[in-house]
């Protein structure tokens, strides 16, 4: 499949901002705009960031209207995401995909925006960033930063493996996708996950219990099936939960019964995750090769996401 590539993002362009999940508050947005203008660019909020409903930034309704409206919105030529959280799911059906796709833009954003990458893809045709959010940026180290930036202006990064480990060896080539555990196996069933056969898949998760790790890599093993794809790529689970009984099974020890049998690359421990410090932002549609030997485990980007 042939992904719109959106155009790549220049020095002094204009990125926009809104708030596809839960609000944020009016500081953490400040502190992350001033590192995007000191990096060299403009920024548009979009009124509804700093919207609130309760716990989200503003109705399904509102975050829909946001979308399109900072889609098409001339003057930005990139969207990052406010924050993460819950809620992005809800916007999706009243979201006019062909509109987005009428005006591509980058997106970049993780956690409850894999839910809207995962749908610019299946309904738009569109690649995207797996990488951080505006109130993050102030917390991510400079190197993390730099790597975000370089795939958003169409460069390709030298992705960094060396903490990787190998848990079946191999060799894939194909388009990337993944994403949050949990919201990845959410989109099972309702349209917005796309075909991934043939694709590397990348996985992580923050905050959840250890029985609903294993129970939701079973339902993505059973529903893609993990068989049809390229190559799985694990990155780190931060801070999981083992609360009542002991669940007594590691993650890596899932991953391992999840995994058996299957005649791909699966790779655990890469440096995307959670953390607020390290975090390496990923092309969601973007080309890859992945690698992995006994020895070292390697992903290079055969390509921009973007057009440049």
């Amino acid at each position: 499949m042939t992904l719109i590539k959106p155009p790549a993002l220049r020095p002094g362009d204009t990125i926009g901002i809104i708030a596809p999940s839960s609000a944020i508050e009016s500081d953490r947005l400040d502190a992350g705009v001033a590192v995007v203008r000191d990096l060299g660019y403009k920024v548009q909020i979009h009124p509804q960031t700093l919207s609130r409903d309760h716990q989200s930034a503003g109705s399904p309704q509102e975050k829909a209207a946001a979308l399109h409206e900072i889609f098409l919105s001339p003057e930005v030529k990139a969207v990052i995401g406010a924050r993460g959280g819950n809620g992005s799911v809800k916007a999706l059906g009243l979201v006019d995909f062909k509109v987005l796709a009428s005006s591509p833009k980058i997106y970049m954003g993780f956690s409850d925006s894999t839910a809207l990458g995962a749908a610019l893809w299946s309904k738009a045709g569109m690649s995207s960033v797996h990488g951080p959010f505006i109130k993050g940026l102030p917390m991510l180290n400079s190197a993390c930063t730099e790597h975000a930036f370089a795939l958003l202006s169409g460069k390709t990064p030298a992705y960094p493996m060396g903490g990787a480990r190998v848990l079946r060896t191999g060799k894939a080539e194909g388009l990337l996708f993944g994403g949050t555990l949990s919201l990845l196996s959410a989109l099972v069933g309702t349209g917005y996950l796309p075909d991934l056969r043939g694709a590397i898949l990348f996985i992580e998760d923050i905050n959840e219990e250890l029985s609903r790790i294993d129970r939701a890599l079973w339902h993505l093993k059973q529903a893609l099936p993990f068989s049809s794809l390229g190559g799985l790529v694990f990155g780190r689970f931060v801070s999981p939960l083992d609360t009542g009984a002991p669940y007594g099974r590691t993650i890596e020890d899932m991953i391992k019964e999840h995994t058996e049998g299957l005649d791909i690359p699966v790779v655990i421990e890469a440096p995307f995750s959670h953390e607020e410090r390290e975090f390496f932002a990923l092309p969601v549609g973007g080309a890859v090769k992945l690698s992995a030997t006994a020895d070292d485990a390697g992903l290079d980007l055969h390509g921009p996401v973007v057009t440049i």
